[in-house]
């Protein structure tokens, strides 16, 4: 009884040592005490990355980048942004740079440093100047939605990856001064309420400028875009110009640039070069000919795009599209007195009607023989060539009919003319010519022929002749106009 008591007590007193030393629920108290360090509650709009920072800006739920508050410490404020740049530049395992709806207060050190990874600014808010001068974005370069207070200066800026600015909104002056896009560059839905400049940027990619607002100035100068033998496309439409005489377009390839559902009636354009085609010289023939009876005209981007569009009812519709966008360029080139260059356009805006098979058969025919015969109007070299043309037929009708002249009737027949009747058959036709030519307006007064077919081609004769002549009276008009 008593061996066995005392053998109890030296088993528990080998066992009693080892229960203090227990560090387990220490450690695991330490770990909820780091985990329990309160964090930003930050939530981004687009179920992006939330913010991991931890609090310490005053703010009860957000740390000191996302804090809203505008008398938030700057200095302090600078140290965070820089350390969490660096962070997560430096790690490996970290994707991007996320700023994702920081809101940068007014005073911050400027944001001019290279980039080696992805960058993401969307929805984030300066609330002063931003300048990222002579930066590079050698990664995407995220900046959706971003709301930019003051001016922004990226003057010089390198985008080697995608630059995306949609939905962003500019309310200070912007500037692109010098800027090189290496790929895509989105600007779309983009709103500029004071002067956005864009002089002597360089894009290599898609530009997508639709859907932007420009509140006050635009300046698109010396741009520099892809060789025209690359596929890319540069986006202007849909935008509304609230000072449409404030946006400039100078020194600049606008071969690939479309202006579909944009008014661009008194947008600028000084010394722009457009894009051209060879069209048939003379009726539009399925099969064309050699280059010399083709004939080279300008043409938008817009107008070649159409060839490839699958659905006609579409394509129908942007014919007239395009066919009002020829007629805003017209008219902006007739408004600087530049009627020689806005012809051009309006070749383009009938081209388009003739074209359009929404169009009557009828009125597609009488375009198509406008065409034929002066170019819409604007060539001063088709109607004299087709009056002579005509006028020699017609006097070729009226020598085989029989005409009555005051010395008699001039009459000869083209075929079995020998040499000896030369001389008199070419008599002849002098005098039938000289009434054709005169037919124009009845001039040369009635035509008298024992044969009946012949004033029925003499009224033929002076009709043509008449529209010929107002061509191009309305053709040296518009070349030589004031």
């Amino acid at each position: 009884m008593t061996t066995i008591t005392m053998a109890s007590r030296a088993a528990a007193s080998l066992v009693l040592p080892a229960a203090p030393a227990t560090p387990a629920p220490i450690a695991d108290a330490a770990q909820h005490a780091e985990k329990a360090i309160p964090t930003c509650t930050w939530q981004p709009p687009d179920a992006g990355m939330e913010c991991s920072q931890p609090l310490g800006s005053g703010h009860p739920t957000l740390c000191i980048l996302h804090n809203p508050a505008g008398d938030k410490d700057v200095a302090e404020f600078d140290r965070a942004v820089q350390a969490k740049i660096d962070q997560e530049e430096t790690n490996p395992q970290i994707p991007q740079v996320d700023l994702t709806g920081v809101v940068f207060p007014s005073g911050i050190q400027p944001l001019r440093r290279a980039f080696s990874k992805p960058v993401n600014f969307s929805w984030a808010r300066f609330a002063g100047q931003a300048d990222f001068r002579y930066s590079r974005f050698s990664g995407d370069a995220e900046f959706r939605n971003v709301r930019f207070a003051a001016d922004a200066n990226f003057a010089y800026t390198r985008f080697g990856g995608q630059a995306h600015f949609w939905g962003a909104e500019f309310a200070g002056e912007t500037a692109f001064v010098g800027a090189a896009f290496h790929r895509e560059a989105n600007f779309s839905s983009v709103q500029f309420s004071s002067t956005g400049d864009f002089q002597g940027t360089r894009f290599e990619g898609d530009v997508d400028f639709s859907h932007s607002k420009v509140g006050k100035a635009l300046n698109f100068q010396h741009i520099s875009f892809p060789s025209s033998n690359m596929d890319f496309s540069v986006l202007f439409q849909d935008m509304v110009l609230e000072r449409a005489r404030s946006v400039r377009f100078e020194d600049m390839d606008l071969s690939r640039v479309s202006f579909l559902r944009t008014d661009v009636t008194q947008v600028h354009f000084v010394g722009c070069s457009w894009g051209h085609r060879a069209d048939p010289l003379l009726w539009p023939l399925p099969l064309r000919g050699p280059r010399v009876l083709s004939q080279r005209r300008v043409v938008l981007f817009d107008e070649l795009d159409l060839e490839t569009a699958p659905d006609k009812d579409q394509a129908s519709r942007d014919r007239r599209l395009v066919a009002d966008l020829y007629r805003q360029l017209r008219q902006n080139l007739e408004a600087s007195r530049q009627e020689a260059e806005a012809g051009h356009f309006y070749i383009g805006q009938m081209e388009m009607r003739r074209r359009d098979p929404s169009n009557p058969p009828l009125y597609r025919l009488m375009v198509s023989l406008y065409r034929v015969l002066a170019m819409y109007g604007e060539s001063y070299l088709r109607p004299p060539f087709f009056y002579l043309l005509f006028a020699s037929i017609a006097a070729l009708f009226y020598l085989s009919g029989g005409l009555e002249t005051g010395s008699g009737t001039v009459q000869a027949s083209v075929t079995g003319l020998t040499w000896t009747q030369l001389p008199e058959f070419a008599r002849g036709y002098v005098q039938a010519m000289v009434q054709a030519l005169s037919a124009v307006g009845m001039l040369g007064g009635a035509i008298n022929s024992k044969t009946w077919w012949v004033p029925a081609v003499y009224y033929v004769n002076m009709l043509l002749g008449t529209f010929l002549l107002g061509f191009f009276v309305v053709a040296v008009g518009r070349h030589f106009k004031r």
